[in-house]
């Protein structure tokens, strides 16, 4: 799964390390919970079903990135003193 999403396994890894909120965890279960939904529209032939699914991890994969770039641990380590 880590090379076939590489941005969901980077922002995973970056909930992981930088984020100590519940709301991006939250977004990366609900990315995995579509994941698993997609695979199953793929196995029962319903394009409909997965390409909803693709436009739901692209919005929540959207998100994700900005929940984590706004959090403050960017600022904390760009905009810290040097002493």
């Amino acid at each position: 799964m880590a090379t076939g999403q590489l941005f969901y396994f980077l922002a995973a890894l970056c909930v992981y390390s930088l984020s100590p909120g519940v709301f991006p965890v939250i977004l990366v279960y609900l990315y995995m919970f579509t994941h698993i939904v997609q695979g199953v529209a793929y196995s029962i032939e319903n394009k409909i079903l997965s390409y909803v699914t693709f436009v739901i991890q692209f919005v929540l994969l959207f998100i994700l990135y900005i929940v984590i770039m706004a959090d403050t641990w960017c600022s904390f380590f760009l905009y810290r003193p040097f002493t």
